[in-house]
């Protein structure tokens, strides 16, 4: 069986939609997000953080 199925650059993150009212405060490598619906928003964040090269 072959699929053409290609894996997602960042499989532990659903495909969703970020919320419109969603609020993560970034400073520098500081990141905080305080409610759950903030959670989508902070992961796709975090992972910036993580792909940015190191200063």
């Amino acid at each position: 069986m072959t699929t053409n199925h290609q894996p997602s650059p960042h499989p532990c993150l659903p495909k969703y939609v970020t919320p419109p009212n969603a609020f993560v405060v970034q400073d520098r490598d500081y990141l905080s997000a305080r409610r759950p619906g903030d959670a989508y928003l902070f992961g796709r964040r975090f992972i910036g953080l993580l792909e940015e090269p190191v200063r």
